[in-house]
């Protein structure tokens, strides 16, 4: 005798675990569908839940962008506050960063997709968040470029700002690198972003 199949039921999760697990299937979505076309839909398909479930968290498409956004800067962000480590040389945070930079570009590759739109994405309802995010990253680069200058580990021939801009900007082309098919190998990443700062720092 063969018994009827049970309705397959949603997990029930706290709201903090729910947000969390939203945020997750909405950084798949937007690295797959891109920031303008990604929505509400596309997330609870992913996640199992009703549309109105990721209303519930996100209200609007504008609160979904801007998290989803708030989320990726967050990420970035961390990873470049700790990667510049003032107990170690300006050198070895550079190197520490493009370390963890491709290591990361690999292992959530979906932060680094939607990263690259952002950095594209002229458009008024999002490019100010952007340039504000790049200041804060030009900001930890540029202490880092500082204190090696003073502490005499390198000469710079142009000011720290504009070079700190420079290596910043080297994510995008090493960014374009990994997306490319065949992927490369990420040792190669890294020495393309190691070579380039070297030679903007004078070093080679």
């Amino acid at each position: 005798m063969q018994h009827a199949t049970e309705p397959r039921r949603r997990t029930r999760l706290s709201p903090d675990a729910r947000s969390r697990q939203l945020m997750d299937h909405a950084i798949a979505v937007f690295a797959q569908r891109g920031i303008g076309r990604a929505g509400h839909a596309e997330i609870a398909e992913r996640a199992n839940v009703s549309v109105a479930t990721v209303f519930n968290y996100f209200r609007t498409r504008e609160e979904l962008v801007d998290a989803v956004l708030g989320e990726v800067e967050s990420y970035l962000y961390t990873l470049a506050r700790q990667s510049h480590n003032p107990e170690i040389s300006a050198l070895a945070c550079i190197e520490q960063f493009i370390d963890r930079y491709v290591d990361a570009a690999y292992e959530k590759g979906d932060y680094n997709l939607i990263a690259l739109e952002w950095g594209a994405s002229i458009r008024d309802d999002v490019w100010p968040r952007f340039t504000l995010f790049c200041e804060r990253m030009l900001e930890i680069t540029t202490g880092t470029l500082q204190r090696g200058e003073k502490n005499g580990e390198f000469k710079l021939h142009m000011d720290t700002q504009s070079l700190a801009q420079l290596l910043n900007s080297l994510c995008f082309p090493a960014s374009q690198m990994i997306f490319k098919t065949p992927q490369p190998p990420k040792e190669q990443v890294k020495e393309f972003m190691l070579r380039a700062s070297q030679l903007a720092l004078g070093l080679h």
